[in-house]
């Protein structure tokens, strides 16, 4: 089971326009049926702009890792971020890190790399 970590970093966002993303990501996420999902605070990145907005800016999913997955992850991801405009989403697996702050179908198919890479080791 590996815990996937979506981070929204964008200090141009006020706090209204973070907590709606954040719970449009959760809602998209939720539909996948994923082991479980929730929002979760944290700490801020040393490289964040406005560390009490990074702090609560955490999607946290449950979820074995596997082709399909990962297929489904990459297309939710993708969606959202065209459809909210959030400048960057840092998606974190154990140790590996994959920041996009654009996201196209080259950065999809890295994504999708990634989760497989991570669950196979």
């Amino acid at each position: 089971m590996n815990e996937i970590v979506f981070r929204v970093v964008d200090d141009s966002l006020g706090e209204t326009q973070l907590d709606e993303v954040l719970h449009q990501l959760l809602d998209d996420l939720l539909e996948l049926h994923l082991d479980a999902t929730r929002l979760r605070g944290g700490h801020a990145p040393l490289d964040a702009g406005d560390p009490e907005l990074v702090d609560t800016a955490m999607v946290v999913a449950q979820a074995v890792v596997d082709k399909d997955v990962a297929k489904a992850l990459a297309d939710r991801v993708q969606s959202w971020l065209s459809r909210t405009g959030v400048a960057e989403l840092v998606i974190e697996v154990g140790d590996n890190t994959l920041t996009l702050d654009k996201t196209t179908a080259d950065q999809q198919e890295r994504l999708v790399r990634h989760f497989i890479g991570v669950s196979t080791g």
